[in-house]
């Protein structure tokens, strides 16, 4: 039911944002449930920022789940491409930052916990991740983006 509610909120936002480093102030890293119940959602202004949060997050997550970039594009990229739509072009060094951040975030958050291998992932990477995916799908991330060659995280 939580995920339902939250993916109907995403999924209904159709706005522009930037984030430059929301999450500064935050001591561990918390679900993508916890950060939503934490906001004033009738500020239109947290909408735009949580918006934002979310693309950089699941580019991250995207990324950390795969074991890193590769040189074909994949759903990070498409978070990654999505991110930079919203806040525009001029913000992709910080939103590059932002998902490098977050993405060390997952690391560390997924090195603290003693996980045994047939289960590599936390339950909040996993709950995270479920969101990622029903926002890629929701989207159509992948009919959007089909074709396209990596997005080269940081410009020549």
């Amino acid at each position: 039911m939580r995920i339902r509610y939250l993916l109907t909120f995403l999924l209904s936002l159709n706005i522009f944002a930037f984030s430059d480093d929301v999450s500064n102030t935050q001591k561990e890293l918390i679900s993508f449930f916890d950060y939503v119940e934490s906001k004033d959602l009738s500020d239109k202004d947290a909408k735009k920022e949580l918006e934002q949060y979310i693309l950089e997050r699941c580019s991250a997550l995207s990324f950390v789940w795969i074991g890193g970039d590769n040189e074909i594009f994949d759903v990070g990229d498409a978070f990654f491409e999505e991110a930079i739509a919203h806040a525009g072009k001029s913000k992709r060094p910080i939103i590059y930052k932002n998902i490098q951040k977050y993405g060390e975030e997952y690391i560390k958050h997924w090195n603290e916990q003693d996980l045994p291998n047939e289960n590599p992932f936390t339950e909040l990477m996993k709950d995270d991740m479920a969101v990622c995916l029903k926002i890629y799908e929701g989207r159509n991330y992948a009919k959007k983006y089909e074709g396209r060659k990596d997005s080269k995280l940081i410009e020549d």
